[in-house]
């Protein structure tokens, strides 16, 4: 038997007060089954050490609403009998728990002595993370991260140009080397008539490296013809704009406008003349 020695008020002395061996046991995590040296070993003295946690930026699927980082949490006590089992990770937000995950020790996320996993963080706002590392001896103390993803301003709009005298439209403005797709729209009496409606779908330039552009563009081709008189043989139509007719030329490179409500194109902005 086991004595565990306590003062005890009452009476102003010392008393013995027997613990079961039971207990003693149970403390440091043994049973009554056979167990190696080793593995007493590591019950007794293998409790895992404070782990390192790490955020790091990256721009895989970013956005300017959502920063995507790499979390690493590294095994201080890897190799040794102080290694760990799992990690316990967890993210808050306003000291609000808003994400949790328990990673093993022999998932895939594991190389070497180190976890990494990915997540999304709200730009503009402050998180903390915090991670434990667990063994069958026991816990170390949590350690935290605090990552503030910045906010990235708004991309600016292209900008176009257009002369008629020549067809040609010119721009600026737009991701090197990306497709770039053109609308055109005319407004007559009563009619409107858009690139959108050309079963070719929009005209299409590329950017140079540069983010520029130079293509020609015939508003003949550019938008449907307009039937004015379809009594005749063949139907009497109308090609490009007629006098008085509104144009308007806009552009985008499948970029997507993140203060647009509908996640609407990031257009460029719009050259407007009369016919």
């Amino acid at each position: 038997m086991v004595m565990r020695f306590t003062h005890n008020l009452a009476r102003n002395r010392i008393v013995q007060r027997p613990i079961g061996l039971e207990k003693v046991a149970a403390r440091f995590g043994l049973t009554d089954r056979p167990i190696s040296l080793a593995e007493l070993w590591r019950r007794l003295v293998g409790v895992p050490l404070a782990p390192e946690i790490t955020v790091r930026p990256n721009n895989v699927s970013a956005s300017p609403a959502v920063q995507r980082a790499d979390v690493l949490i590294r095994d201080a006590g890897h190799g040794t009998p102080r290694a760990v089992d799992r990690f316990e990770f967890a993210v808050f937000r306003d000291g609000n728990l808003v994400g949790a995950a328990t990673i093993e020790a022999g998932s895939g996320i594991f190389r070497g002595d180190t976890a990494q996993t990915g997540a999304g963080f709200d730009r503009g706002v402050g998180f903390s993370l915090e991670a434990t590392a667990r063994n069958d001896a026991g816990s170390a103390l949590a350690r935290k991260a605090v990552f503030f993803p910045a906010i990235t301003p708004p991309p600016s709009r292209p900008t176009l140009a257009f002369d008629r005298g020549a067809s040609r439209l010119t721009g600026a403005g737009f991701e090197a080397g990306e497709v770039v797709f053109v609308r055109v729209q005319v407004r007559g009496n009563n009619t409107i008539r858009d690139s959108f409606q050309l079963p070719t779908g929009l005209p299409q330039t590329r950017a140079d490296s540069q983010g520029l552009i130079a293509t020609p563009l015939d508003l003949k081709a550019a938008v449907p013809v307009l039937v004015v008189d379809d009594s005749t043989d063949p139907p009497t139509v109308l090609a490009g704009c007629a006098e008085g007719d509104s144009v308007s030329i806009q552009a985008h490179d499948d970029r997507r406008d993140p203060q647009s409500p509908s996640n609407d194109f990031l257009w460029s902005f719009a050259v407007h003349f009369i016919c």
